[in-house]
């Protein structure tokens, strides 16, 4: 788990010393937090809470607070960020097909089949407060 915080981390904030935002208490953290869920719940959460820091800030702290993570958040606010985290990585191929389509023709559209797929994830997730 370790390993994925610091991979999503420095992608998602590559100007920001990992090193503050994982150590000693925060492992402590993340041993709290898998004493209720599984390992793959809180792997998928990580990756939710990194990639969604901007949209997780505006809601859990109403955009206060730091502009990066901790894995304090993930701690404290696990009983919304582990079934949040779900529902977002049900959709999440779709998204990265959706934001990684590269065809060929520079000028090709994306396929109607997945234009659908990806608007109907982003209404989901959306109504749900999720991006």
């Amino acid at each position: 788990l370790e390993k994925v915080w610091r991979e999503e981390f420095l992608a998602a904030f590559p100007d920001v010393p990992v090193a503050r935002k994982w150590g000693g208490k925060q492992f402590g953290q993340v041993k709290q937090v898998l004493d209720l869920y599984d390992a793959d719940q809180v792997e998928d959460a990580i990756v939710y809470l990194l990639r969604n820091w901007k949209a997780v800030r505006a809601k859990l702290f109403k955009g206060q607070g730091d502009t990066t993570p901790g894995v304090g958040v993930l701690a404290y606010f696990h009983e919304s960020l582990i079934p949040n985290s779900a529902i977002w990585i049900k959709h999440r191929a779709t998204l990265d097909e959706y934001a990684n389509f590269d065809p060929s023709d520079p000028y090709a559209e994306r396929p109607g089949e997945l234009e659908r797929r990806y608007a109907a994830a982003q209404a989901e997730l959306k109504s749900l407060g999720l991006l």
